[in-house]
């Protein structure tokens, strides 16, 4: 993924990262002499500073734990272009906001560098997600912004890796901020610039649907090596692609579901458990990033974010593998059914919770003609001057049709139905 996971300043200063298999940040550590100076570790919004809470973002600004244990809750008045530009919090409860209660003040050169000068930080507590609301890395004065898919280094203007999307965009070097035009386009993942005047969702548009079409098969996780089916049954459902300029559709099949097995009972029958990612309100919007899964495979994955976090709101899953049951987070739309992997050998397609195309558009050439389906729509787009960000809408699943339990016999097909949503 090209991301960087070490800065050495020399004399045993560094910055180290750690990220998942999707490229989600972990954990960032720095070293002073060699000695960690401290580790900042990144849980769905909730940021520890050595293994303490040290604040929880959310849209409007965030949440900083006092020395009482209760929280602050501070507010982030931003820009047209999502810069953090001052910071407050009610910090006696009165419901007004005087001068002492001004937190901290941020200005900014076009290419996003703070302006020292007329900047101020009034608390101890400093915000570092400035610019676009990316969080600036400040140690040893690296002063490189997380978009995401790479770091930006706005004393440059520049990125410091090659764009991802690059062949979407030939007529630009891969290293420019938003078309050399930072005044009017924002890059919200480090991948593509948009016009953030133009509405989030008027892009590319993909629609999950709520209401089942038929029936595949998917693998069924931790079968393996027990006499239990090695895949069951699961609803499909439509999702349809289409966007701003063509006014054309194309319709896939996909799964919801992951089941996984739980265990065998004594009639010979098994009980699966179901890890889907069900939204946590009705028509949730996401946005979507590209990238290659399986890797080495060349297929196409399209991984869910919702405002910029790839931590989603999700509807409380116990049997989920989440830190918290009701937010999930590496939720994407991928390859389905049998494929052929990066070892040119066959696999079958499990979920913890993705969309997976299935049925009749199941394996890796179905999979080619999505992604063409999704480069051609966003070429279009970009000569029409249109935007080329991918979003998602999920229709939510009435709870009584969310099988989160069940019995299946020994063909994969379901015997008994143990528990729903609710």
């Amino acid at each position: 993924m090209n991301l960087p996971y070490k800065v050495d300043f020399g004399g045993g200063n560094t910055i180290e990262w750690l990220y998942d298999a999707a490229g989600i940040k972990l954990r960032k550590t720095v070293k002073e002499n060699s000695v960690v100076r401290y580790t900042q570790d990144y849980v769905g919004g909730i940021e520890y500073r050595d293994s303490e809470v040290e604040a929880i973002y959310h849209a409007e600004g965030r949440a900083t734990l006092k020395a009482d244990q209760t929280f602050l809750y501070e507010y982030a008045l931003k820009d047209h272009l999502g810069n953090s530009r001052v910071m407050f919090a009610d910090a006696n409860g009165d419901n007004s906001i005087v001068k002492d209660e001004i937190l901290q003040e941020s200005h900014y050169y076009p290419f996003g560098m703070t302006i020292d000068r007329l900047s101020e930080t009034y608390t101890r507590e400093k915000n570092d997600y400035l610019y676009n609301g990316k969080e600036l890395n400040t140690d040893f004065g690296l002063g490189w912004m997380d978009y995401g898919a790479r770091f930006y280094d706005a004393a440059v203007g520049r990125w410091n890796g090659v764009d991802p999307l690059a062949e979407d965009f030939l007529a630009w070097s891969p290293f420019v901020y938003g078309f050399n035009n930072p005044i009017k386009f924002i890059d919200p993942t480090g991948m593509a610039a948009e016009d953030p005047k133009e509405s989030k969702f008027d892009h590319i548009h993909i629609r999950i649907s709520a209401k089942p079409v038929g029936t595949a098969q998917i693998r069924l996780i931790g079968s393996e090596n027990t006499k239990a089916p090695k895949v069951v049954d699961v609803s499909v459902y439509e999702m349809t692609v289409t966007d701003d300029v063509t006014g054309e559709s194309s319709v896939y099949l996909v799964t919801r579901d992951g089941p996984v097995l739980r265990g065998a009972n004594g009639d010979g029958t098994y009980e699966v458990i179901n890890t889907t990612f069900e939204p946590a309100t009705e028509g949730q919007k996401f946005s979507g990033i590209a990238s290659e899964y399986p890797t080495g495979t060349g297929l196409l994955a399209i991984t869910f974010s919702e405002n910029g976090s790839r931590s989603l709101d999700a509807e409380p899953n116990k049997y989920a593998s989440r830190e918290h049951s009701d937010v999930a987070k590496g939720v994407s739309i991928h390859v389905g059914g049998e494929y052929t992997n990066a070892n040119g050998g066959q696999s079958i397609t499990g979920s913890l919770g993705c969309f997976t195309l299935c049925g009749k558009d199941a394996g890796n050439s179905v999979n080619v003609r999505f992604k063409k389906d999704i480069e051609n729509r966003r070429a279009k787009n970009r000569r029409a001057g249109k935007g080329q960000a991918i979003n998602i809408t999920v229709e939510k699943r009435e709870d009584k049709n969310v099988i989160l339990r069940a019995n299946v016999n020994s063909r994969g097909k379901a015997t008994k139905y143990l528990e729903t949503q609710k």
